[in-house]
């Protein structure tokens, strides 16, 4: 399920989030957003990034099989089914 949500995600591709914050948002590299400004995240491009996926545009049902990352994306012990 996982890896054929990973190929096809129902979401759309791009997660856009507003800066709410009044003074916008600084990051430690110096780059600054300021408020109102609509910002996204290509889910796409992370969802076949090779270096988080190998061979990201191969379906592999058994890829998520012995992982440690959950489904809400955080590291859980005891493999796919969380035991």
């Amino acid at each position: 399920m996982k890896e054929s949500m990973r190929l096809s995600s129902p979401i759309t591709r791009t997660m856009g989030r507003k800066v709410i914050a009044k003074e916008g948002v600084l990051f430690q590299d110096g780059t600054h957003i300021p408020f109102g400004t609509t910002i996204g995240i290509n889910s796409y491009g992370v969802e076949h990034d090779d270096g988080i996926y190998p061979n990201p545009n191969i379906y592999d049902p058994l890829r998520f099989f012995t992982s440690t990352i959950g489904y809400t994306g955080r590291e859980q012990k005891g493999g796919a089914d969380g035991g």
